[in-house]
């Protein structure tokens, strides 16, 4: 069977206010840091994941590490409702973070059925989510983090996949691209 080619589309969101004044708090303490201590690869990515979690709205709390702080995010999520609307069928989110996936969650449930897979989802309720998605009208929405979604899922109810955030893994990029362009 030939399937059309996956198509991509780009889209893009202004950042809130807060998520500005953040993210310019974030740069400043960065060149700071950078002009007093030797900056490793390891602090790199961690002040780039941090960076991420600003735009996509919802930070790691540095005083409780199980907790988050959210953003004003509204524009963001504005266009996610905006490409599930325009989708003929059910549609994969992406989300890098547990964050904003949990707010997400709630915002993106305020409008459709929602489901959520992420490390913290036992393998016994992944599988009754994935069974459900296939199966049944609801959950319309799969909110998901890119390691529990990249391989082995046959997921072809959903027409869209959007990333709301960049995942850095090629590999899990390609994997989850793959869950619904399938026979």
């Amino acid at each position: 069977l030939d399937l059309p080619p996956v198509t991509f589309k780009e889209r893009q969101a202004p950042i809130t206010k807060e998520q500005r004044e953040a993210y310019n708090e974030m740069r400043l303490h960065m060149q700071t840091e950078a002009q007093t201590t030797q900056i490793t690869a390891v602090n790199a990515a961690d002040k780039l994941t941090k960076l991420r979690q600003i735009l996509c709205g919802a930070i790691k709390d540095p005083n409780h590490t199980d907790q988050y702080v959210t953003i004003p995010h509204g524009p963001r999520v504005e266009v996610l409702l905006d490409v599930i609307a325009e989708a003929a069928a059910k549609v994969i989110v992406v989300v890098p973070f547990k964050g904003i996936i949990n707010a997400l969650a709630e915002e993106v449930g305020a409008h459709y059925s929602v489901a959520v897979m992420n490390g913290d989802v036992s393998i016994g309720k992944r599988n009754k989510i994935i069974t459900q998605f296939k199966t049944e009208p609801d959950p319309r929405v799969l909110l998901c983090h890119p390691e529990v979604m990249s391989h082995g899922l046959n997921l072809t109810e959903a027409d869209v996949t959007v990333f709301y955030a960049p995942i850095y893994s090629n590999d899990q990029f390609q994997q989850v691209m793959e869950r619904m362009n399938r026979a």
